[in-house]
C-alpha cells in the first residue's frame, strides 16, 4: 500500500498527537511525578497513541508507513516517562527503548537511519538526564550532606547507569561489523567504570551519619576510587592481551593512565600520608603487575612471529 493512500491517516495522527502535547501530554506535567505512576489519565492517553502506532504498523505490513508508526508509538512512550517516573528510572525506560529500538535497526536496513536516530536520541537523552541530575560527577566524592542507606551497587543511580552501559553494549554487539560498534563498546565501558565507582563512593557516603571523621571518610574514599580505576585498568589491560582485543587493551591503559594522573595530582596533594602510601603501594604493584604480564603474554608471541 502507497504513502498516498496513508496520507489521511497521517495527518489524523499528527493532529491527534499535537492534542496530546497541547492537552492530554503537556509539556508542564513532566516533573510532577505521581505517588502511583501509570495510574492516570496521563498513562491513558500515552498508551492510546502507543498502541495507535502499533496497530498502524500492524496494518501497514512493511514499508515507511510501517516504520513510522513504530516510531510514533515509540516516541510517545518515551514522552510519557518524565511525567510518570524519577530521574532514574526515567534514564532506565529510555534506554530499554533504546535497546528496543537498536534490534529493530538491525533487523531493517531500511529503518536503520530512523530507528538508530531515535535509538541515539533517547540514549543520549539517558545520559544527560544520568550525568546532570541522577549520577553527577560530584557523586565521586563523599558529601556532609547527602543521605545514602542503600547497599552497595543498589541504587537508583547505578541501575540508570547500568541501563545505558547495557543498551551501548547491546548496539556494539549488533553492529559488531560496523566501525561504530568499538565507540559503543568504550561508551559501554565507561558507564560501566562509572557505575563501579559511584557504588564505591556511596559505601562510604553511608557512614557519614554514624562517623564523626568526614574527612577521614572523603580520604578513604579517593583512596579506595583510585585502587578500583588502577584494577580495573591493568585487568583490561591483561585481557586486551590475552584476547588479543586492541580496544579492551588501549582502553585498559587509559584507564591506568588517568589512575596514575590522579594519584600524583590529587592524591598527593590533598591526602595525608595514611592515605598516599596506600594509593602508591596499589598503583605501583598494579602497574608492575600490568608490566610483567606484558612481558610475559606479549614477547612471546612477538618472538614467535620474528622467528617464522
Amino acid at each position: 500500500m502507497s504513502l498516498t493512500m496513508w496520507a489521511p491517516a497521517l495527518v489524523a495522527a499528527v493532529l491527534a498527537a499535537g492534542h496530546a502535547l497541547a492537552v492530554d501530554l503537556p509539556l508542564s506535567a513532566i516533573g510532577n511525578t505521581p505517588a502511583r505512576p501509570f495510574t492516570d489519565s496521563y498513562t491513558i492517553a500515552a498508551c492510546i497513541l502507543v498502541a495507535a502506532g502499533l496497530l498502524s504498523a500492524v496494518f501497514a505490513g512493511t514499508g515507511q508507513v510501517r516504520r513510522i508508526s513504530i516510531l510514533a508509538g515509540a516516541y510517545a512512550g518515551a514522552w510519557l516517562m518524565p511525567i510518570e517516573l524519577t530521574s532514574a528510572g526515567i534514564v532506565v525506560a529510555w534506554s530499554a527503548l533504546a535497546a528496543a529500538l537498536c534490534v529493530l535497526a538491525s533487523g531493517d536496513r531500511g529503518g536503520m537511519l530512523g530507528y538508530g536516530g531515535a535509538a541515539g536520541l533517547m540514549g543520549g537523552l539517558g545520559s544527560l538526564v544520568a550525568l546532570g541530575d541522577v549520577a553527577p560527577l560530584d557523586r565521586l566524592m563523599v558529601d556532609q550532606y547527602a543521605e545514602v542507606a542503600h547497599p552497595l551497587l543498589w541504587s537508583g543511580a547505578t541501575a540508570a547507569l547500568l541501563a545505558l552501559a547495557a543498551s551501548l553494549g547491546l548496539a556494539s554487539w549488533l553492529t559488531r561489523k560496523h566501525p561504530w560498534s568499538r565507540l559503543f563498546a568504550l561508551g559501554a565501558g565507561v558507564f560501566l567504570v562509572y557505575t563501579l565507582s559511584i557504588g564505591i563512593v556511596d559505601e562510604f557516603q553511608r557512614h557519614v551519619a554514624s562517623s564523626s571523621d568526614l574527612e577521614g571518610l572523603r580520604k578513604q574514599a579517593q583512596v579506595a576510587l583510585s585502587i578500583l580505576w588502577a584494577t580495573l585498568g591493568g585487568g583490561a589491560f591483561v585481557a586486551g592481551i590475552v584476547t588479543r582485543i586492541g580496544l579492551l587493551r588501549a582502553a585498559g591503559l587509559g584507564l591506568l593512565a588517568i589512575a596514575t594522573t590522579k594519584v600524583f595530582l590529587y592524591d598527593l596533594a590533598s591526602l595525608d600520608a595514611t592515605y598516599r602510601v596506600p594509593s602508591f603501594i596499589g598503583l605501583g604493584i598494579l602497574l608492575l603487575a600490568s608490566s610483567y604480564a606484558y612481558q610475559r603474554l606479549r614477547l612471546p608471541q612477538e618472538d614467535t612471529s620474528a622467528g617464522t
